[in-house]
């Protein structure tokens, strides 16, 4: 970092003269002497191999990885946040030296000096790093190294006993090497940056008719491009795999990728899966990540080849690579005419293809109810006089397998089930829907579960959509667009339906928690709550249909005590009384009368009444106000709305008096004959 040099400025380089940054590195990196140079892993990303060096004799650090670098005051700035005077008081105790003129003019030759040999080291390396790639042999085909991991030079070179791998910059031009020996070490080139480095195996970017690999190591790379006979990109280590996704991005636009990554499990952070999926996000592609036996303890395609087959890793890309023609369907106006009405799951309530979101408060029984829908659905009942139509279900239970399995064996003991098998499977851990290798995990899942059931699997249930996004914020309109995309590839695989169980914000009227994205992106919202001694289900949005009344189910406890064991029970949701509904009546016109009072009123008080669902939060969705206020059915509501919205005796538009909402305003009031 360029620092001003001036006179009464504090001596920065006298501090750094008086305190050696080894051993301000040395309290946050292990560090261990290679020649005259310390290294460890670096601090600021996350590696395996260690990249980042120090130099002690011009106390300087450099991290071949990310391209951190600086000196002690740097380091302090970025490892604790410390400004340069914070740092000097930290290190000095506050005594910190001043400077004079004649210190001044001492160090800013000292600065030009460094720099000057700085620039002169790294054309010489530079220089030598070419110059020894051009000595290296081409022809080689044999080294310890290529046979332990059964691999092909693919373009390497050899050096006495190393092999040679080129780090190609933006211009194409050779910025470094790395260097392998037979044991496997592998180096880079001193004082020569390995940032957005990469190394081609196989034919040009530009010339590639299937999708580009893109991953960490050379020997992985070398696997996947004798596999599949793709095009593969070696970025040589996680730390380097997101910079290489984003040269690649901004230099081919229109390319194909597929992330293969490294699957670091079994440890405290897994950098290799987050590397590769965040390389995925930019790439805007899939990540593939290698699959091994229980035992195994492999992380990279490599070792997925050396485990179980070369033929194995092939088939992954094989299935990934099958791709529909590059175009987009559409659909003439005669297709259009003869496409079929919206098809039901459970008669309007849950379509047979959409999604669905279920929400509530904790405790308010909301995963009862998505458990008697979806049970239902798999054993081909109604659902409380509702027709379904059977299909398959995989219910993804976030969190655990144990209460909700309560919940399914007094819900089967209930209905007299208990022993009759059906198309139900329990899926008993969370899915990151925003991981596409999960999400290619899941897709796979379903294929299995069908063919063990013999059923298609046409409903997916995630219980609950915070567990299915961890980490990220639900208030971000980015990752719950990403939760809604990755639905609708399950949706599409399945050609089913997605249910999420969501919560409720901290305000019950307005809705569930998070982004509002998730709101426009469902087909079906339905809300779950307690009233005193019922749970009311309200459908808030049905895209495809009308919003059915509410429903008023009563929970049963059913006791699920076995023997002399301790005592245990759960709930199963029974209709109830409240549920049956509204007799369907028309309104008089009394009350059509006091209705169009009450919107003009509240037109005029900057509060209107609104046609659209969305103002249910704020208390303004006129469907709703009128069918609480007048005692008829929603349906009524809606119809009677949208008749005097066809006739002009109301429209839409935005209001002009206390408040801009927009909302119904009355344009004439009318005749008794309506």
């Amino acid at each position: 970092m360029a620092r001003r040099i001036e006179t009464g400025g504090i001596d920065i380089e006298a501090i750094k003269d008086q305190y050696p940054l080894a051993e301000a590195v040395g309290r946050h990196v292990v560090l261990k002497r290679r020649g005259h140079q310390l290294v460890g892993l670096c601090p600021f990303h996350d590696e395996r191999t260690p990249s980042f060096t120090v130099y002690p004799q011009d106390q300087r650090y450099h991290c071949y990885g990310c391209a951190a670098h600086g000196d002690i005051f740097d380091f302090l700035q970025h490892i604790e946040g410390l400004d340069i005077r914070a740092a000097a008081e930290s290190l000095t105790g506050g005594t910190f030296p001043v400077m004079s003129a004649d210190r001044v003019a001492e160090l800013k030759s000292r600065q030009a000096r460094f720099e000057a040999e700085q620039a002169e080291r790294r054309d010489v390396a530079m220089r030598q790093a070419r110059e020894r790639w051009i000595a290296a042999d081409p022809t080689y085909t044999s080294h310890p190294y290529l046979t332990a991991k059964g691999i092909r030079p693919n373009g390497t070179r050899i050096d006495g006993a190393h092999i040679l791998v080129p780090l190609h910059g933006p211009d194409g031009k050779i910025q470094s090497l790395q260097s392998i020996d037979a044991e496997g070490h592998k180096l880079f080139c001193s004082d020569l940056p390995t940032a957005s480095g990469l190394f081609v195996i196989g034919r040009k970017i530009g010339e590639t008719t299937g999708p580009v690999l893109v991953c960490e190591g050379f020997a992985t790379g070398a696997t996947l491009h004798e596999a599949t006979g793709h095009t593969v990109v070696v970025a040589f280590n996680a730390g380097n795999l997101v910079k290489v996704a984003e040269r690649l991005a901004a230099a081919h636009p229109g390319a194909s990728w597929i992330v293969a990554g490294d699957d670091d499990r079994g440890k405290a952070k897994n950098v290799g899966r987050e590397a590769a999926i965040t390389a995925a996000r930019i790439l805007g592609c899939p990540a593939l990540f290698p699959t091994f036996p229980v035992a195994s303890l492999g992380t990279d395609f490599n070792d997925m080849a050396a485990v179980s087959g070369i033929e194995a890793v092939r088939a992954m890309f094989e299935a990934e690579a099958v791709t529909s023609p590059d175009v987009f369907e559409t659909l003439s106006l005669d297709e259009i005419d003869t496409m079929p009405p919206p098809s039901w799951r459970i008669d309007e309530l849950v379509p047979a293809n959409g999604l669905v979101l279920l929400y509530g408060r904790p405790g308010e029984h909301k995963t009862f109810i998505a458990l008697d829908m979806v049970l239902r659905v798999a054993y081909g009942l109604d659902w409380h006089g509702k027709p379904t139509k059977r299909t398959g279900v995989l219910y993804i239970a976030g969190e655990g397998k144990f209460g909700i399995g309560q919940r399914i064996k007094g819900w089967r003991r209930e209905h007299g089930l208990t022993g009759v098998d059906a198309p139900f499977r329990l899926l008993p851990v969370a899915v990151h829907m925003l991981d596409p290798a999960s999400l290619e995990k899941l897709k796979r899942t379903i294929d299995q579960v069908r063919a063990a059931v013999d059923f298609e699997i046409g409903l997916v249930v995630i219980d609950t959509v915070s567990r299915s996004i961890p980490g990220e914020d639900e208030n971000s309109q980015e990752a719950m667009s990403m939760f809604i995309d990755g639905c609708a590839a399950i949706q599409q695989h399945c050609n089913g339906t997605v249910i999420g169980i969501h919560h409720a914000g901290k305000d019950l009227d307005r809705g569930m928690r998070g982004s509002t994205v998730l709101l426009g992106g469902c087909d079906t919202s339905i809300r779950v709550a307690k009233d005193e001694a019922t749970t009311v289900l309200s459908v808030e949005k049905q895209k495809d249909g009308e919003e059915l009344d509410d429903l008023h189910f009563s929970m049963k406890v059913v006791d699920l005590t076995t023997g002399l064991g301790a005592e245990q029970s759960t709930l199963v949701p029974v209709l109830g009384t409240g549920a049956t509904p509204v007799e369907e009546k028309r309104l008089s016109w009394h009350q059509i009368r006091e209705i169009f009072q009450a919107i003009d009123e509240a037109w005029r008080a900057g509060s209107p009444w609104s046609a659209f669902p969305h103002a249910r939060r704020k208390g303004r969705f006129a469907v709703d106000l009128i069918s609480d206020q007048y005692g008829v059915s929603k349906r009524e509501a809606e119809t009677s709305i949208t008749k005097w919205q066809q006739h002009g005796y109301l429209v839409t538009e935005a209001g002009k008096f206390h408040g801009k909402a927009s909302g119904l305003r009355v344009v004439k009031y009318l005749e008794p004959d309506r």
